[in-house]
């Protein structure tokens, strides 16, 4: 192997891991208390089908608004989502976890990401 051979080798290493570093990195900025809160809890709670949980776990959400100004609509779409989970309507669970991160998964992740799960 030629010296630039081995540069060329070496460089594309370098790149390698760089590009390895900033995903690595945005993918630790993705995260967040309640995000994993979220995919520990309610993820598993709707994978398991455990509506019982799952109708618990929302209730649980609908009192830990961050603000009301930003998330007018929190606790409602927490309480349906429950409410849904009660009946065990799976496309009624979805639709109303879906609407709810439409509507405020952009401001949480710009100025809520440190809110604290419920507990």
């Amino acid at each position: 192997m030629t010296s630039s051979n081995r540069r060329a080798v070496g460089f594309g290493w370098l790149v390698g891991l760089v590009a390895l570093g900033v995903v690595a990195s945005a993918q630790a900025e993705d995260t967040s208390p309640m995000k994993d809160w979220m995919k520990k809890e309610v993820v598993a709670a709707k994978t398991a089908g455990d509506n019982a949980k799952l109708e618990a776990l929302m209730l649980k959400l609908a009192k830990t608004v961050p603000d009301e100004k930003d998330f007018p609509k929190w606790a409602e779409y927490s309480k349906k989502s429950a409410a849904s989970a009660k009946g065990g309507n799976k496309d009624e669970i979805n639709a109303a976890c879906k609407i709810c991160h439409d509507d405020y998964r952009k401001i949480f992740k710009e100025k809520y990401r440190s809110t604290p799960p419920p507990k």
